[in-house]
């Protein structure tokens, strides 16, 4: 009998900020979803939802004393450093030659 596997998860340390992310190893059929059926910029998905889908947890907080940590929405990931983001879509295993494209 067949059982859904565990999506698979590994800490990256983003080159800018220095800081560790834990992502999922790809996408879901869902998440592939979600992504075609967002809104498109010159035939491309939009990398910040990308990483959305894949971030599970981070070591951004609100405090400097380590206590609350930031939520992992949209709007947060859109903060990141530019090479941050390529980073965890890049070990999250999806295409980033759009963003490659972009840099240039």
């Amino acid at each position: 009998m067949a059982k859904f596997e565990q999506r698979k998860t590994k800490e990256v340390t983003l080159p800018v900020s220095g800081a560790i992310v834990k992502i999922y190893e790809g996408l879901t059929a869902g998440d592939v979803d979600r992504l075609a059926n967002s809104p498109q910029k010159n035939g491309n998905v939009s990398g910040v939802l990308a990483a959305l889908l894949v971030v599970a947890d981070w070591d951004f907080f609100k405090d400097d004393e380590g206590k609350q940590k930031e939520d992992i929405t949209e709007e947060n990931i859109g903060r990141l450093a530019a090479n941050d983001l390529y980073a965890i879509l890049k070990e999250a295993k999806i295409d980033t030659d759009f963003l490659e494209e972009a840099q240039s």
